[in-house]
């Protein structure tokens, strides 16, 4: 395992020479284990831009890709996201503010971690979703520069409407874009759902009973004998669990009440899934 952490470092440090801003606080904001990943045209691209951002909110805007996350840790995609950022002591300033997007190839995984004050109260739980919806559409098609200057973009307005004093959080805006507040229904679908709603249950009784007459069939897989919602997990020794604590950062001018950010103990907050 340490062998293997030691390869990512050595690796990644090479790398650190490719257009990196002299001035910048930290070495390099975008890292990978591949250098097929990235031209040097589109690296500088994706440093200058995030050494704009950085410097105007003394915040930082990372990206990591690996060919694959398990290679490094034994834990989850998360754990190696924290411990990349921590390895390269990311952030800004002596509290090392940040935000920090990692990808792992093999299986399509993603990590979106925070970290400081700032960071964790510009990222908040609910703003991590809006933002994961940013880049995500991008990196579906595999549209890696897309959904990059997408997720710079994203960050970059989410850490100055944080310094406006109106973070990106659960019903924090007028702003329909990142609002998740219910929005009152349109006349026009009210009444598409007053002339369609009658004769779409009627279809779906007739289906149900078109169902239970046919005749019955033997089952090969056990996912017919279990409920929908049971997910199943592979215990091991290599990674027993996170302790988290929950707070809620506030900011001045925030006037809407709950929200906020999950903190976990060693000072991360973050979100994972697919692309």
């Amino acid at each position: 395992m340490k062998r293997k952490w030691i390869c990512l470092l050595l690796i990644l440090t090479a790398l650190l020479c490719l257009s990196v801003p002299a001035a910048a606080e930290v070495k390099g904001y975008v890292r990978f284990d591949n250098d097929d990943f990235f031209t040097e045209e589109e690296l500088s691209e994706l440093n200058n831009r995030a050494f704009e951002i950085g410097e105007r909110y003394e915040c930082g805007v990372y990206l990591v890709m690996l060919e694959d996350y398990t290679i490094y840790t034994d834990g989850d995609v998360r754990d190696c996201a924290e411990l990349v950022y921590t390895e390269f002591e990311m952030g800004w300033g002596e509290s090392h503010d940040g935000v920090l997007l990692l990808l792992s190839m093999a299986e399509r995984d993603y990590a979106l971690i925070a970290y400081g004050d700032k960071g964790n109260a510009t990222f908040t739980d609910y703003g991590k979703d809006v933002l994961s919806d940013e880049f995500l559409p991008y990196f579906r098609y595999d549209d890696w520069m897309g959904g990059f200057r997408a997720y710079q973009e994203a960050c970059e307005d989410f850490l100055r409407r944080a310094e406006a004093g109106e973070p990106v959080d659960d019903y924090g805006y007028s702003d329909d874009a990142y609002s998740s507040e219910p929005h009152e229904m349109s006349n026009g679908t009210k009444a598409g759902i007053t002339v369609a709603g009658p004769g779409l249950a009627a279809l779906g009784v007739c289906q149900g009973m078109k169902r239970k007459m046919k005749s019955a069939r033997r089952q090969t897989g056990a996912g017919r004998y279990v409920s929908q919602g049971l997910q199943l997990y592979v215990n091991q020794d290599l990674f027993t669990h996170r302790t988290e604590t929950r707070r809620v950062i506030q900011t001045e001018q925030r006037s809407h009440s709950g929200g906020g950010t999950t903190v976990s103990s060693s000072g991360f907050s973050g979100k994972t899934g697919k692309f």
